[in-house]
């Protein structure tokens, strides 16, 4: 009795394993994260694009319990490393080619506006100055060139009170003082290179780093009128290369006359040069002309006519 009791379905403290899934461990649905995990299993392709066929790297995984028949399918869409370094070959050649014409274009673009900028400061100058000392013909002029000549006076009186000055070179040659200017075009640069000395020439450093040449000049012209007229030297980037006319040295000039055939100048502040037309301004023979023939100082007076760019027919 005792042992059938031992022995039965129903004895105390007896749990049958009938059914039961013994020793089987407890199957997971994978997360969502895992899944989406799979498709960048792989970075490159193990064959170039021209060797795959159509399913390759296909693959199928059951991942879900028994029963419910969810599989994933994974396709490579990756590159070879050769492919990979044939692109970034041609990128570098592209922009190897295409690189020097956007430098190029970025520093005529910023020259165009480097200039406008300071033809306007100045403009303002001198209409504050004649505000305060009237009539420029009435002026305390002497030619710079004389031995006499005052252009530091001049400059300190009538022009640089009105700029924002941060540096006054006077009769210094020190460090960035010394100006010397070549030609645009390259067979002048033994004859017609331009020292500005500062014993003859007034300097002057602005805060946005350009510097400001002050020249007065006193003469009678071709008509017999005095004319009075104050030139002024712009380099664009200060002591900077190039240091050459026509691509960050420009010229000037306000003149005062009572001349009646120069009315179109009288009393403006303008680019030397600015009386020509632009094919006159490329093609003169003479020094002035804006080409690479010529030694370039009409160049401002160019850009300004072809509003304020330096375009596809400028000496650059």
């Amino acid at each position: 009795m005792n042992n059938q009791q031992s022995l039965g379905g129903g004895a105390r403290g007896f749990i049958p394993l009938k059914g039961k899934n013994v020793g089987v461990k407890k199957q997971c649905k994978p997360s969502p994260k895992f899944l989406s995990s799979l498709s960048f299993a792989k970075k490159f392709h193990p064959l170039p694009f021209w060797e795959r066929e159509e399913g390759v790297g296909e693959r199928k995984a059951s991942l879900t319990p028994a029963g419910e028949g969810v599989t994933s399918s994974v396709r490579s869409k990756g590159f070879t490393l050769a492919e990979v370094l044939i692109t970034l070959g041609i990128i570098g050649i592209v922009a190897a080619m295409t690189m020097p014409t956007l430098i190029e274009n970025h520093r005529k673009k910023e020259t165009a506006v480097k200039l406008k900028k300071a033809y306007s400061i100045l403009s303002q100058a001198f209409q504050r100055s004649i505000a305060d000392n009237g009539d420029p013909i009435n002026w305390e002029f002497k030619h710079a060139n004389d031995a006499a000549g005052n252009s530091q006076e001049c400059g300190d009186k009538y022009i640089a009170p009105y700029l924002n000055v941060v540096k006054k070179c006077g009769v210094s040659e020190a460090g960035d003082c010394k100006t010397v200017i070549t030609p645009l075009g390259a067979h002048y640069a033994e004859t017609v290179v331009t020292n500005f000395a500062s014993r003859i020439y007034a300097k002057y450093f602005l805060t946005d780093g350009t510097l400001i040449i002050v020249a007065p000049n006193v003469y009678t012209n071709d008509n017999g009128f005095i004319s009075q007229a104050i030139r002024i030297y712009v380099d664009i980037n200060g002591s900077k290369k190039p240091n050459m006319w026509g691509k960050d040295f420009f010229y000037f000039s306000y003149v005062r006359t009572d001349d009646p055939s120069l009315s179109d100048v009288n009393g403006k502040f303008l680019p030397n040069g600015s009386r020509y037309t632009e094919y006159e301004l490329l093609t003169r023979d003479d020094d002035n002309s804006c080409n690479k023939d010529k030694a370039g100082w009409n160049c401002a007076a160019l850009i300004m006519k072809q509003n304020w760019e330096i375009t596809n027919d400028y000496p650059w």
